[in-house]
């Protein structure tokens, strides 16, 4: 039989007829049990519909996966989309719970489906964030309501794997209901939706047995002789807790005296159900005990993996006699293969084992993770190792798949495992440290990717013929996290090396590498070899290397963008995004990354609608893998295009979000770029205090001389020197930010990276005017015009603020080829072009002058403030703004904002 799908499908392979294990988890499970019809508790679910989270809480045995089960097969709501997702205790890792509630949902209706194609066959790794938002978004958009069922919740999941649940509680959607089915404490955050009265839970005692449903559960028990007293009896001891009472029918079968036994049922669920299984096993063959205990060791079992590592050949039909005589087992595919215990009676059993021979349990798991392994099913092999007791074993199982979980997108898997391993045991492994450390790079958890690489590092230099096999991948783990860590220097050093070396390797390896280099350069404003672009590319042709296509046409796209190219680099990230879209789905991941690239450059093109728009589909969907230059482009621009609105708050609030990420991962320049931005933002507001000791914390006010040394040019320190310029002119040291700008402008000229250029002279255009050197400013504004004309370059000028601005309306322009381009600003900056379109005032159609209030309200405007701060301000409706605004707009002959600031102060108006 072939297992290894289940490692390697999709959500959509798994709801459209993958391997039958998974799609076992995509519905309640299968028991041939006597199912007792519960009207009460479906009238309950059927409250669900109004909330937004069900609780479904008791111990084990209550029956709360039959009743929910019950209610979702038979009564759930007409019309609906019904997503089921089974749990079990390995199921602790964010990527595997996110593939089952996505195929979950593409099982749940061929609309999601179709949303959600993909969305984990993309080579990256995405963020639990990421994948929610990708979830939310698809179902936000479904035209059903859709119920989602989490069974068996557990505690033992990791922090970030909690957070997915603590999400689902929280989500809001008016279309999604989640109910979920626990019998451990689970830390979700659930006050708010208990505040909200947006959750219905139902507890233990809303579950147990009442004594009608208790006697129609007995009454179908037709070899059993038991009357209404002694039913009512069996509940009144077990208070209605229905595992007791199924392993009641199992004793009370062959009892002589049912009265009398039913008198022995005394104390705790616990104490009961011993009891209860004792009595059960005890007329049972020791050889089908010793099987059930043995089984009850296996997160899951088959005929297959039984016999194998039992040495038996009549698995099957052992399997069929404990269906048959309904001892607590649960099949987990339609197909009937894999199959589970009860949780309390597999505790039960283990228990059992644990006091007969606790030796043979390490020797079950260590033979369970070899045949998993060799069935190539490599996270439950790492499961069953990780129980053997034996870290040696452990090493070896994980030795022998961690390449294989990292190719299948399960880097979770191996850096929990290896974790495990004392050091001596895992430095044995270098090749599976080496693949840690990959995930670890890939993850953004570069600390401890640093350590690892250590290890690995102090082990190959003591085993010289390891070391010298494993060179180039130790080289290759050392350049990647050289260059997510934006140590350009030394990745630019580390991937020369590694071609150098001239092992064998594939195309693939070499694309990657040769992409790494060139863009360690270009982060330095070094262009060289970025012409091989179209070269490299071909590497990636193969279908099963499309998200790489997505990464190169990233990378590449960032590159030219840099140097000016700008309408090369948008091919590249249109075609980025389109392969994107086509492999992992429009709400994935994977198009976020050159989605967000692409929004950045069109707000710099002045196309602001779909930049817009391309920062709402994907600033939620940032991953917690891939370029970092993506978190950046995503929240820089949605800061600028709310700055644009007048939404200051809503702007610094996107900044704050992405600060906290920069933090959180310890990524420096995303940290710079982000507190540039914000710099921009209160010294635009007149909060130059406030900026100069936020920047004094932050060390950048003593920084000059480390940001004017030559070997300080690089995208690192670029947010930096332009924050300080900025700073430096709003503090009056005019001088010094002169200088600084001066030496950076020319050196990024020399260089051609005139995206970075641009800037550097917009704002050395403002110093000009400042110190009131005109012929200066008008020099270096011409030359930004030049760019801006050649290159596609907009907001970059228009940016530079009201300074520019005015110089650019009353500039002469005798260059024809700068005449058009100085319009398109003007216009893009909301202001009409003063030789084409706003021509004095004739006196014989004088404009009419503004009243107080609406001078007043102007002036407003011209701080910044929208509708709603001006009503607040003046004591007025939004309404009576609205309507003074509709005045001005009449008076002055205009249809925006800034058009009229500007008419107003033509006209005098406005001093």
């Amino acid at each position: 039989m072939e297992y290894k799908k289940i490692e390697q499908q999709s959500p959509n392979s798994a709801s459209q007829g993958g391997w039958p294990l998974l799609r076992g988890r995509l519905r309640p499970p299968a028991t041939r049990s006597v199912i007792v019809e519960r009207p009460r508790i479906s009238a309950l679910l059927d409250q669900a519909a109004s909330y937004e989270v069900t609780l479904v809480f008791a111990p084990a045995g209550f029956g709360k996966t039959t009743a929910v089960a019950q209610w979702f097969q038979h009564h759930a709501p007409e019309g609906c989309s019904r997503a089921w997702v089974s749990l079990d205790e390995m199921d602790s890792e964010p990527t595997r719970i996110l593939m089952y509630l996505a195929a979950s949902l593409s099982a749940s209706s061929p609309e999601l489906s179709a949303e959600l194609s993909g969305l984990f066959d993309t080579g990256f790794e995405a963020s639990v964030s990421a994948t929610l938002s990708a979830l939310f978004s698809a179902i936000e958009g479904h035209d059903k309501p859709v119920f989602m069922v989490v069974d068996d919740l557990h505690g033992s999941l990791e922090d970030e794997a909690t957070s997915i649940f603590a999400s689902l509680v929280n989500h809001g959607l008016a279309n999604l209901h989640v109910i979920l089915i626990l019998r451990d404490a689970v830390d979700l955050p659930l006050a708010r939706v208990r505040m909200r009265h947006a959750m219905l839970e139902l507890g233990p005692l809303d579950l147990q047995f009442s004594e009608e449903e208790a006697e129609a559960y007995f009454a179908v028990q037709q070899d059993l002789a038991v009357d209404q007293d002694d039913v009512r009896a069996l509940c009144e001891r077990t208070d209605g807790w229905i595992a007791a009472l199924q392993l009641a029918v199992l004793s009370l079968r062959g009892q002589g005296d049912t009265k009398e036994f039913i008198q022995r049922f005394s104390g705790t669920h616990r104490d009961v159900s011993d009891l209860l299984a004792e009595e059960v096993l005890a007329r049972l063959s020791p050889d089908m005990v010793d099987f059930l205990e043995r089984s009850a060791v296996l997160s899951s079992f088959s005929a297959e993996l039984c016999d194998s590592i039992f040495g038996r050949d009549d698995s099957r039909q052992v399997i069929g006699r404990l269906e048959t005589g309904n001892f607590f087992i649960f099949n987990m595919d339609d197909e009937r293969v894999f199959y589970r215990y009860h949780r309390l009676f597999g505790e039960h059993l283990r228990r059992n084992l644990v006091e007969r021979d606790a030796a043979a349990i390490p020797a079950i798991n260590r033979a369970a993770a070899e045949w998993y392994r060799d069935h190539g099913l490599p996270v439950r092999a790492c499961m069953h190792a990780a129980q053997s007791d034996d870290d040696n074993f452990l090493g070896e199982v994980l030795a022998a798949v961690a390449s294989e979980l990292r190719e299948l997108g399960y880097g979770g898997t191996v850096m929990r495992y290896a974790a495990m391993l004392p050091s001596k045991v895992a430095n044995r492994y270098p090749m599976m440290q080496l693949d840690r450390i990959y995930a670890l790079t890939l993850s953004w958890r570069f600390d401890e990717a640093r350590q690892v690489l250590d290890q690995v590092r102090s082990t190959l230099t003591r085993d010289e013929g390891a070391g010298d096999a494993l060179y180039p991948e130790l080289l290759h783990r050392e350049s990647q996290l050289a260059l997510l860590t934006d140590q350009h220097t030394d990745s630019e050093r580390l991937c020369s090396e590694w071609l150098e070396l001239g092992h064998e390797r594939s195309s693939f390896d070499e694309a990657v590498v040769r992409t790494s280099l060139i863009w360690s350069r270009v982060e330095r404003y070094d262009f060289s070899g970025l012409e091989q672009a179209a070269d490299i590319r071909t590497a990636f042709d193969a279908p099963e290397m499309d998200w790489a296509k997505v990464w190169n046409d990233t990378i590449f796209g960032a590159c030219f963008f840099s140097r000016g190219d700008i309408a090369r680099a948008a091919s590249m990230y249109r075609r980025g995004l389109e392969v994107a879209v086509t492999l992992g789905g429009r709400h994935s991941s994977t198009p976020a990354m050159p989605g967000l690239h692409l929004a950045e450059l069109l707000y710099e093109c002045g196309e602001l609608e779909e930049a817009g728009s391309l920062v709402k589909d994907y600033l939620a969907l940032v991953a917690r893998m891939g370029l970092l230059g993506q978190l950046a482009a995503g929240y820089v621009t949605q800061a600028k295009l709310l700055r644009l609105s007048g939404d200051v708050d809503g702007a610094l609030k996107v900044l704050d979000e992405g600060s906290a990420v920069a933090e959180r991962r310890n990524f420096r320049r995303l940290h710079h770029i982000l507190m540039s931005e914000r710099y921009q933002i209160l010294l635009e507001q007149g909060n130059i205090e406030r900026c100069f000791r936020i920047a004094r914390a932050d060390g950048l006010v003593s920084s000059l001389d480390e940001l004017t040394r030559p070997q300080a040019f690089s995208s690192l320190s670029e947010p930096q020197a332009l924050a300080w310029a900025e700073i430096g002119l709003a503090k009056n040291r005019v001088t010094e930010a002169s200088e600084l700008l001066e030496r950076w402008r020319k050196f990024l000229i020399s260089r051609g990276a005139l995206r970075s250029a641009i800037r550097f002279n917009i704002l050395a255009t403002r110093a000009a005017i400042i110190r009131g050197d005109k012929p200066k400013a008008l020099r270096l504004l011409r030359e930004s015009l030049t760019w801006a004309n050649d290159c596609g370059f907009v907001r970059s000028v228009i940016d530079g603020g009201t300074p520019v601005i005015d110089l650019l309306q009353s500039a002469e322009i005798s260059d024809e080829k700068l005449m058009p381009v100085r319009d398109r600003l003007l216009r893009e900056a909301g202001i009409f072009p003063a030789d084409t379109v706003e021509p004095a005032v004739a006196s014989d159609s004088p404009v009419e002058p503004l009243n107080a209030r609406e001078t007043e309200i102007l002036r407003l405007v011209e701080q910044g403030m929208m509708n709603k701060q001006i009503a607040a301000n003046l004591g007025l409706t939004v309404g009576t703004v609205k309507w003074y605004m509709r005045q001005i707009f009449q008076k002055l002959d205009v249809r925006r904002r800034a058009q009229a600031i500007h008419r107003a102060k033509h006209l005098g108006f406005l001093k």
